[in-house]
């Protein structure tokens, strides 16, 4: 979440994240493990309950749109990208191109946008 360039849109990251499986993989995560997550929080900008309601959040958005997020830049930015909720939307973003750097085109607009 540093240095941001504005040559990637939210088009084609949002296509990048097809069905929006590794957000809502996050929230069941965090959902699932909340007393372990609160136990090790080391976040001093940010506490571990507001990081419970940006991702439920997330989750909620995600339901209720679902495939329309995909189909809509407009939507998928107003939606994800609006508020607080952003800090999470870019985190599990993030930490998803980290964890498959094989999708090369994916990584880089990641990097050029968020880190």
């Amino acid at each position: 979440m540093s240095k941001r360039a504005s040559c990637c849109t939210s088009y084609s990251l949002m296509k990048c994240l097809h069905c929006f499986n590794i957000q809502k993989e996050t929230c069941s995560l965090i959902d699932r493990n909340k007393d372990s997550i609160k136990a090790h929080w080391e976040n001093g900008l940010l506490t571990a309950d507001f990081w419970f309601t940006l991702s439920g959040n997330a989750n909620r958005i995600i339901d209720k749109y679902g495939a329309k997020l995909e189909k809509s830049s407009r939507l998928f930015a107003d939606q994800l990208f609006d508020g607080y909720t952003a800090i999470y939307t870019i985190e599990s973003i993030v930490n998803y191109a980290r964890s498959k750097p094989a999708n090369k085109k994916f990584t880089n607009a990641v990097a050029m946008l968020f880190m």
